[in-house]
């Protein structure tokens, strides 16, 4: 039973009260089949593409498996579960006419053909792969053997492909080995935490823990429900494939093993984004050739909950594929947040491209790298997956293989969904793996007072788009990297030079984030390593940067600084009280205790000259997380995190020359950093109030002011 319940905008009234009773459901009638909630439907319905029952439980286990009735074959056969329509036999009785047909006709061209054709017109039913299946050497030997008498004598195509089978040796005697598993994982496809007795969550289009072990959720920090940005897919222990709109931003990490957003789970896996390669083709108007590749700072240690997707390399998914599923946090729109917290699924069936191009729907604008797939009608939403998310599909070796990058969705009002083609990049995705293809890395070794200039590709003329080029700086010992910006001029908020200290690109390690035009900026690495990484978009360019770098005496502060309850932790502007030397770009990160708070208290602030001074939480410096921008001479008030890392950010931008003052009479600003319990906290601001919904803070700000913690006017 569902429940509905609107109201108009005229006027409101007392409303209703309602009395919920569970009652014992009688057996459902024959022919029918009863769902996982209780309602009786027409045993027709089970495995027909729609979503009868409302929770799946029709479309769960397709194609149902049955027992093998052929005696032949019952009899030889390592397992007594089929199923049908199989690639061969749409019925069992077909299967038997089939069988019939060939023993009356070459059964002595190969001795072992009767085990042979058991296993092809009586598959091994595929819900708890990887399944038994002839061995590649055997389908030769029987095909070689045949295949010539049985396409006379019967006049129809030999129905073996040998090359969907492996060599890969059971104790039994069959083989088994996913097709698709390219990286050599072993166990990609599978999923050993998930058991259809599992309990059912009411609504039942909930993810169950484990249903897909390979989903990543693509995090930027500071977002809601807990930063999650776009879907993604585990295709090996460092790799992860995602749509190349989504990581036009930079991602922060990539989550695996939980279900839920902002749940803890013991299963989960967090892992720091390394490097992003897209496709050097991506058409960000169109959305052609949409997927990137993400390589993880480390690798993940494999799991129940945390393991890959096989690869699909047939390019006939309609015939290979018969039952897919899509899953995701329904982000389907860019910049959208997550309608849910907790991992939807949805069957899907894969479409004619033909249809899919006709005039009623894409009117041959679908590319052929693109796949086209329609959501099972019926108590779900059109758009159930994530940008990025994972389009897999059963295959006939039980395993599951990513067939679709879920690219644009809904596209509107058409219920039909285009996703990138996996099958169609095979090369670009193993090129990518196996370091064919490589960011361009450059190493520069520094020597004290000689200045190496680095520049964009093609400065002074325009970079490219879909740049992805990274260096890594070495100063001497005891020395730290400066860089100082002589020429800059980028697409604003799109293309970017990152800086960081340490030689490996991480968030956590970020001291700029420079974009824009006629920046001057300096930036000073805290240790000996510095990394730069420039990455463009797909959109337009500009003429680039001029940098220089050189080893300079190393910086006396930390890159982090550790706060508690007990002390106080003082942070100044560069050169305080002085005026700060022009174009200064610093970084701070603040962390406290785990269920604490950063709270920032000002002794003195006067940033008059231009300069400005940057407060948000989490530990990426990212306009989304932004908590309050500071500049003029007025004492801010009190500045509370609402997690227990905060960022500031300076920039000094003044003509003026430095000079002598007084204690707390200059230029800059001096603060003492503490930590809370957050109980105690508040971090809204501008006299917001705060509650703990389901496990999510949420701010109820005064009137006038919005966003997550009240900090916009």
């Amino acid at each position: 039973m569902w429940v509905r319940f609107t109201t108009d905008v005229s006027r409101g009234d007392i409303g209703f009260s309602l009395r919920v009773t569970a009652i014992l459901n009688p057996e459902c009638s024959s022919g029918q089949m009863q769902c996982s909630s209780g309602l009786c439907i027409s045993e027709s319905a089970r495995c027909d593409g729609y979503n009868d029952c409302l929770d799946f439980s029709d479309e769960e286990y397709c194609p149902y498996c049955e027992q093998v009735q052929f005696d032949i074959c019952r009899q030889s056969l390592a397992y007594n579960l089929t199923f049908f329509p199989n690639r061969n036999a749409e019925t069992a009785d077909a299967a038997a006419g089939n069988f019939t047909d060939m023993g009356t006709t070459i059964s002595s061209c190969h001795d072992h053909l009767f085990p042979f054709m058991c296993s092809v017109y009586y598959p091994e039913c595929t819900h708890n792969g990887p399944t038994h299946r002839v061995c590649y050497s055997d389908c030769l030997a029987v095909t070689d053997a045949c295949k010539a008498s049985f396409e006379q004598l019967l006049d129809r195509p030999w129905p073996v492909n040998c090359s969907l089978f492996t060599d890969e040796q059971e104790e039994d005697g069959s083989c088994f080995g996913p097709a698709g598993d390219i990286f050599d994982t072993n166990i990609c496809g599978t999923r050993p935490a998930y058991a259809p007795d599992q309990n059912r969550v009411l609504g039942g289009t909930n993810a169950r823990q484990g249903e897909f072990p390979w989903i990543g959720s693509l995090r930027i920090e500071g977002l809601d429900f807990g930063g999650h940005w776009c879907g993604s897919t585990l295709i090996n222990s460092q790799w992860v494939l995602t749509a190349a709109h989504c990581v036009e931003y930079y991602v922060d990490r990539v989550v695996f093993g939980n279900a839920h957003l902002t749940d803890d789970s013991d299963n989960e896996v967090a892992v720091e984004v390394a490097d992003i390669f897209v496709h050097p083709e991506y058409d960000n108007n169109w959305f052609f050739n949409d997927i990137a590749l993400i390589r993880l700072a480390e690798p993940v240690t494999f799991s129940d909950y945390v393991r890959p997707a096989c690869l699909s390399e047939s390019s006939d998914e309609l015939k290979d594929y018969r039952r897919c599923l899509v899953a995701g946090w329904e982000t389907l729109k860019l910049y959208s947040r997550p309608l849910a917290e907790s991992l939807k699924k949805a069957v899907v069936t894969l479409l004619d491209q033909d249809r899919c191009n006709s005039e009623l729907f894409y009117n041959g604008s679908l590319a052929e790298e693109e796949i086209c797939a329609r959501y099972a009608p019926g108590g779900i939403d059109a758009c159930q997956g994530d940008k990025g998310g994972p389009l897999t599909c059963e295959g006939d070796d039980g395993r599951w293989h990513l067939v679709g990058s879920t690219s644009f969705g809904c596209a509107g009002s058409l219920s039909d969904s285009i996703y990138t083609r996996i099958s169609q990049f095979q090369s670009f995705i193993t090129a990518v793996v196996s370091g064919a293809i490589t960011p361009g890395i450059t190493e520069i070794t520094l020597e004290r007072a000689v200045p190496v200039n680095i520049t964009s590709p093609n400065y002074p003329s325009d970079y490219n788009i879909g740049d992805n080029i990274v260096w890594q700086v070495s100063a001497p010992v005891n020395h730290s990297v400066r860089l100082d910006i002589v020429d800059f001029a980028t697409e604003f908020d799109f293309d970017t030079l990152f800086v960081g200290d340490g030689l490996t690109p991480l968030t956590y390690t970020e001291l700029a984030r420079l974009t824009g035009y006629g920046l001057r900026s300096i930036v000073t690495s805290h240790g000996r390593h510095m990394w730069l990484k420039f990455f463009s978009n797909y959109k337009r360019t500009d003429v680039g940067f001029m940098a220089t770098l050189n080893a300079v005496d190393p910086r006396g502060d930390n890159s982090l600084i550790l706060v508690n309850e007990s002390t106080v932790q003082q942070l100044r502007s560069p050169d305080f009280p002085l005026v700060a030397s022009d174009s200064v770009h610093e970084i701070w990160r603040i962390m406290a205790p785990q269920d604490h708070s950063v709270r920032a208290r000002f002794d003195f602030f006067n940033l008059t000259n231009g300069s400005s001074l940057t407060v948000g939480y989490g530990s990426s410096p990212i306009k989304f997380t932004i908590l309050v921008e500071l500049t003029g001479s007025e004492l801010p008030e009190d500045i509370t995190s609402p997690t227990q890392k905060m960022w500031f950010r300076f920039v000094s931008n003044t003509g003026d020359s430095s000079r002598a003052v007084g204690p707390l009479k200059g230029s800059g600003f001096l603060v003492n950093l503490t930590a809370e319990r957050t109980e105690e906290s508040n971090p809204c601001q501008n006299g917001g109030t705060f509650s703990d919904i389901h496990g999510s803070l949420q701010c109820f700000c005064p009137e006038g002011f919005k966003w997550d913690y009240c900090q916009k006017g």
